[in-house]
């Protein structure tokens, strides 16, 4: 099983917020103290980390309105694993 630490990610107003994510390896990530604990602190945002889902989620619906005969529902799921 992969070794667990925790990561601080920010949105884009400044709020932080932790995630418990599998131990990364250093590229993108900043080690920092928080509250006695260390914790790894990621590079980019969470909407920045989030738009790399944007044009996948854009392509699926496109190729699903361009259906000759359009389905009456779909349902897609999107797993995230978040490292930071």
């Amino acid at each position: 099983m992969a070794e667990k630490q925790l990561a601080q990610f920010s949105l884009a107003d400044g709020t932080t917020f932790l995630v418990e994510v599998e131990k990364p390896e250093s590229r993108g990530i900043e080690r920092v103290s928080l509250g006695g604990k260390q914790v790894l602190k990621a590079r980019q945002t969470f909407e920045e980390a989030l738009d790399q889902i944007k044009p996948v989620a854009s392509a699926v619906i496109t190729k699903l309105r361009d259906l000759n005969q359009p389905a009456d529902e779909v349902e897609v799921k999107f797993g995230l694993k978040l490292t930071a």
